[in-house]
């Protein structure tokens, strides 16, 4: 990271995290990017021509957002949800 001690010393908590969450976001597309670079590498040899090379997002992981639960639920099921949670509310 590149942090003198004494910078260190003088550092908040909170600046310390916001370094390091900065520093690991670079290093992580500094990776990315190498990767892409040797996909593009072997896509030129002799793999990329035979086809069995697949495309570099295959390969990289991908970042998928949680769904909110009850996204494509209607009214109804809802409803049947609620009134089930509360029987079993009611039963324990």
């Amino acid at each position: 990271m590149g942090l003198a001690p004494s910078e260190l010393w003088d550092m908040h908590l909170w600046e310390y995290n916001l370094r390091v969450s900065v520093f690991n976001e670079k290093q992580a597309e500094n990776a990315r990017l190498d990767f892409y670079r040797a996909h593009t590498t072997a896509a030129l040899m002799s793999h990329g021509f035979v086809g069995k090379l697949r495309q570099a997002d295959y390969y990289l992981p991908t970042e998928k957002k949680a769904a909110f639960v009850g996204e494509d639920l209607t009214d109804e099921e809802i409803a049947e949800i609620d009134a089930w949670l509360e029987a079993k509310g009611k039963n324990e």
